[in-house]
């Protein structure tokens, strides 16, 4: 059975307006926090009862050689009572201290059980945070769902959640996407105070807390394609505390995403789109495709970020040449892949109207206004998994060396722009590409039983670099029946 959908059907139903109030999102936790040290244990306890007691000892030996006369014997009993008093004193206070010391360490156990709770928390709180705002396929479900039905029924709920298209140009993760679930650095970070020799329990205890502290682990990993203040400021001080953990996230805007398995990286893309198209909205972001067949696209015709105008789309495939560009191309004796060409070169020409417009704000206000001169924001998807069995000759072997695409890979991110590329091995990858997202079934997770109806995927992804970001996860899939419903809630 293939994954795919053939001739869905186009949503021609009257549009809902959707209106788009203020953002208002959950708190990202951003702390730092001090672990105290666990109480020092003290090992000289039984060494100071053996100081004392070799007094004790003494007088013992020395009464017992003196044992013939009673007169010494009188003498030696203040003595034997001095010592007896200063040992059960010793003992007394040995064991007063064992006692506290015991109280103590139970007091730092009790504190650590009631820091590893506080961190789970603020683990959750982090999860919740980017949860709501970059939620998976399914949850993404429901929110179009709850959507539809505020702009319906208009809700008399003053906190019914409207949050369609929800990442304006003016926001810091304007151009993020979801790339999966998997470990990101916490942002409250739980830190011993200093580091002593104490070799304890407690003390390996608190150092466990404080290396658990600083990953959270299923959370969703975000990928930025663009940077909307990039080119406003460098002062990072105009940001908040959750703006920089949001600002400082992995970016890239030249990506190439390699499978072996065809379907399963259709699945992941979808899952990646539908993410961009749900919370951009269409006069913000556009979606470009160049691909041999609509097999595996036919549901972005019905999507609005892919629609140049009532007549046409941004959408190219090569098998399905247009017939007036065929017959110009025949006439004139021309290749007829040319009108691959002119689709490109109108990529190309935007691109260089947005570089023009760039370089003379520069020079006449010394900054850009990215709100003015690059966007809406262009993401462009190029598939090349089935470019190995077409051959080198193709139209699709010739966007290498295409100039819209050579702008797209060297200054995207300045003009508002980036680009995907979907091959079937990370060789295939144009140079130039800033980071790899390779997806694949392992060996540990193919066994693992379907979540909601999808097996689980991993993701790996490696930015260029030394040193460089990179991260592992798991990867959501979207079968083709799954997407063509998500765009016909968002063509609602």
């Amino acid at each position: 059975m293939t994954d795919t959908l053939k001739n869905a059907p186009l949503n021609k139903q009257t549009k809902l307006p959707i209106n788009r109030p203020p953002r208002i999102q959950p708190e990202l936790p951003i702390q730092e926090i001090d672990i105290p040290d666990p109480p020092e244990r003290r090992e000289q306890g039984w060494m100071q009862l053996l100081q004392v007691a070799l007094p004790f000892i003494t007088i013992f030996g020395f009464i017992f050689v003196s044992s013939g006369g009673s007169n010494r014997l009188a003498f030696m009993i203040p003595m034997l009572l001095m010592v007896i008093g200063s040992v059960g004193f010793s003992i007394y206070t040995f064991l007063r201290e064992r006692k506290r010391q015991k109280e103590q360490e139970q007091e730092y156990r009790e504190r650590l059980a009631e820091l590893t709770q506080e961190m789970h928390h603020y683990h959750d709180l982090q999860r919740y945070f980017y949860r709501y705002n970059y939620p998976d396929p399914y949850e993404l479900q429901r929110v179009l769902t709850s959507s539809i039905d505020i702009a319906k029924n208009r809700p008399k709920n003053l906190r019914a959640e409207a949050r369609l298209w929800q990442r304006s140009s003016d926001d810091v993760d304007f151009g993020v996407i979801r790339i999966g679930e998997g470990t990101l650095p916490s942002t409250v970070v739980y830190k011993r105070q200093q580091t002593s020799r104490n070799n304890s329990d407690l003390a390996r205890a608190a150092d466990k807390l404080a290396s658990d502290s600083r990953f959270v682990s299923d959370i969703p990993i975000i990928l930025k394609l663009t940077n909307p203040r990039q080119g406003l400021t460098d002062d990072m001080a105009e940001y908040s505390e959750a703006e920089k953990a949001i600002a400082t996230a992995p970016a890239a805007h030249a990506i190439g995403i390699a499978g072996e398995n065809s379907t399963t990286v259709y699945r992941y893309i979808r899952s990646v789109l539908a993410d961009y198209a749900a919370f951009h909205d269409p006069d913000d972001a556009k979606l470009y495709l160049i691909a041999h067949t609509d097999e595996n696209w036919a549901w972005l015709r019905d999507l609005s970020h892919c629609q140049a105008d009532e007549q046409s789309t941004n959408l190219y495939f090569t098998s399905e040449l247009d017939e007036s560009t065929e017959k110009e191309s025949r006439r004139f004796d021309e290749d007829a892949t040319d009108g691959l060409d002119n689709f490109t070169e109108q990529i190309r020409r935007i691109l260089s109207q947005r570089k023009i417009r760039t370089q003379s704000q520069e020079q006449e206000h010394g900054q850009i206004d990215r709100s003015e001169s690059t966007l809406p924001f262009l993401l462009v998807v190029v598939d090349l998994l089935d470019s190995e069995e077409e051959g080198d000759n193709t139209a699709l072997a010739r966007l290498r060396a295409d100039a819209a695409t050579s702008i797209l890979l060297e200054e995207g991110d300045k003009l508002g722009a980036a680009i995907i590329y979907l091959v079937r091995s990370r060789r295939q990858i144009p140079d130039g590409c800033q980071a790899i997202i390779e997806v694949e079934k392992t060996a540990t997770l193919a066994d693992i039983e379907e979540t909601q109806g999808n097996k689980k995927v991993v993701y790996r992804y490696a930015a260029t670099g030394i040193n460089a970001p990179k991260s592992v996860g798991r990867a959501e899939q979207l079968h083709i029946s799954e997407i063509h419903e998500l765009v016909s809630k968002l063509n609602t």
